[in-house]
């Protein structure tokens, strides 16, 4: 699966209610952290065992700073999991081997949760709504 960009709060609240795990990281572009943990979040989109998850990544300098005030945003990066609606767990600053093994951990769990299959786009996409 390629990694996602969100612009708009309308989007984030549409693909949290997927029946999917859904990843999110929440960025600025100026924040180093940010840049370190990205490669690290495009390497596991491309994966073939996590191809049922999705990751999305979501810029809070651009429009976009209610919806961390709303959820706690507190510190950058931050990245978020969840599934049908229900957020699952947090992962806090740029502990790599922390956020990949959560991430693994995670998809293991809902991996049988999933019903739809996923796509074999290999395009990194910008999501927007209309």
């Amino acid at each position: 699966m390629p990694l996602f960009i969100l612009s708009k709060e309308h989007d984030f609240n549409e693909i949290i209610l997927e029946r999917r795990l859904n990843t999110i990281l929440f960025t600025v572009c100026w924040s180093l952290g940010s840049k370190i943990i990205l490669p690290t979040i495009i390497d596991l989109a491309y994966e073939k065992n996590l191809a049922h998850v999705n990751f999305y990544r979501i810029d809070i300098d651009e429009n976009n700073i209610e919806l961390a005030q709303r959820l706690n945003i507190a510190t950058i990066p931050t990245i978020q999991w969840y599934f049908q609606g229900y957020k699952l767990d947090e992962s806090i600053g740029i502990d790599i081997e922390q956020f990949t093994d959560k991430t693994r951990h995670l998809a293991k769990i809902y991996k049988r949760k999933t019903i739809e299959e996923p796509s074999t786009s290999n395009e990194y996409t910008e999501k927007k709504s209309s």
